[in-house]
């Protein structure tokens, strides 16, 4: 497949709305967790799976050198959020 870009822009249309939909899972999870003290860890471990692929993804990008820089600064960002959800990562033995 040859995707002309910008003209053919289906497939970003496609990823945006699966990314929103996989986005709007995890903060129902998180929402849950939050009211309900129910699956703590689990979120955590999430949140934690979710920031390390975003950082990967904005330092692959960053290598690359094809985003502009305020893009390529959601790396430090990432990263800054990930150290606080490590920080506040719940006792999973009570």
């Amino acid at each position: 497949m040859q995707w002309k870009i910008p003209q053919e822009t289906d497939l970003m249309v496609y990823f945006g709305r699966c990314l929103r939909a996989f986005i709007c899972i995890v903060e129902w999870l998180a929402l849950r967790a939050a009211l309900t003290g129910e699956a703590l860890v689990f979120v955590f471990e999430l949140l934690v799976a979710v920031f390390s692929f975003m950082l990967i993804v904005h330092i692959y990008g960053a290598i690359k050198k094809d985003s502009v820089y305020y893009r390529n600064a959601g790396k430090h960002i990432v990263g800054g959020v990930a150290i606080v959800n490590a920080g506040l990562f719940p006792n999973s033995h009570p």
